[in-house]
């Protein structure tokens, strides 16, 4: 599927920003080969279409990644609670 201009970036750093500490513990290798994926493939078609005026959200996005890559894991999403929480 084809990038969306501003929509696209938006949608994927906060989809991994939520959902990507689950994946990457789950799906592991698999995981980083679909990061890789969208940094080496996806990003120059999602950059191509986007105006300097909308660059915020490919630019968060790749930082983001870029981040994430360099560390090798993906941080736990903000306000995460605990199994421990659901039984006190």
């Amino acid at each position: 599927m084809e990038p969306l201009s501003d929509v696209t970036a938006t949608l994927l750093f906060d989809f991994l920003e939520v959902c990507g500490n689950a994946l990457m513990k789950q799906y592991q290798v698999q995981f980083w080969k679909m990061i890789l994926l969208i940094k080496e493939d996806y990003f120059p078609r999602i950059e191509a279409i986007t105006s300097s005026g909308q660059m915020g959200s490919f630019i968060r996005l790749k930082q983001f990644l870029e981040k994430c890559l360099q560390r090798k894991e993906i941080p736990v999403p903000k306000g995460f609670l605990t199994s421990s929480f659901w039984r006190s």
